[in-house]
């Protein structure tokens, strides 16, 4: 699963994964196990968050932006999933707005953002909380306004994607 479903695996995981093989298990079904079914209201989610999205073209990539009630990073993913290059889908929780952020390997190496350290952390400190995360996957939580927070987002995108003359 860390993997997701080896789009991001090392030759080490290749390895592992050939041992087994060598040793009778059978890998696609073994995959097919860890598939869980996806609830009702996670495809809504999805559903709602595409018909939501905001696309936008920053120099040269597709953005999406969004929001939801529930499910907002498989949301993310689905935007990206569907052709974003990167997605920021936000919603509320005990009255806190929560973001997640997805991006493609593309994205990340064309732009040299990581949405952890480059995206989730100032956006969590202008939201007075918390983000964080990894180079194509992040999250952030705090204080504010969906749409104050996605604009926010897309500030910061832009402010690390525009290049010098």
């Amino acid at each position: 699963m860390d993997t997701r479903h080896f789009a991001l695996a090392n030759s080490s995981t290749f390895g592992v994964v050939a041992n087994l093989v060598d040793k009778g298990i059978d890998a696609q079904q073994t995959l097919a196990e860890f598939s869980l079914p996806i609830d009702f209201s996670e495809r809504v989610a999805k559903l709602k968050a595409c018909k939501r999205a905001k696309i936008l073209k920053v120099e040269g990539w597709i953005i999406a932006l969004s929001h939801v009630s529930a499910y907002q990073a498989p949301a993310a993913k689905a935007l990206v999933d569907f052709g974003a290059h990167m997605s920021a889908v936000a919603g509320k929780k005990n009255g806190k707005v929560e973001i997640s952020l997805r991006s493609t390997r593309q994205f990340n190496e064309g732009t040299g953002i990581h949405l952890g350290v480059d995206i989730a952390n100032p956006l969590g400190e202008y939201l007075q909380g918390i983000g964080g995360g990894h180079a194509m996957a992040a999250g952030v939580s705090g204080k504010g306004e969906l749409q104050d927070a996605l604009k926010q987002c897309l500030k910061l995108l832009k402010a690390k994607m525009t290049k010098p003359e």
